[in-house]
């Protein structure tokens, strides 16, 4: 059912929904770096995209979420790796 353009099934039974991913411009990039180096880490992505270091930090996080990258931690050295 929906009420002004707000979906309240979805509201009310969050389970039910799919997850819905989407991948940006930047997040493309990146993938496309790391098909090829198969690793980046925060500060190269930050240079690749020329955004902030909280940005991306976000960026890189969402595609963890997704299963594109995993991170594999190095204390200073920590780096993404692709995985699929």
């Amino acid at each position: 059912m929906k009420h002004a353009g707000i979906d309240i099934d979805a509201l009310l039974n969050p389970q039910n929904q799919e997850p819905h991913y989407t991948i940006d411009e930047r997040q493309e990039r990146a993938l496309d770096v790391l098909k090829r180096k198969r690793r980046i880490t925060n500060w190269e992505y930050v240079n690749l995209c020329n955004v902030g270091y909280r940005t991306a930090h976000r960026d890189l996080a969402d595609l963890i979420s997704q299963g594109h990258i995993e991170i594999v931690k190095m204390g200073r050295s920590t780096y993404y790796r692709f995985i699929h």
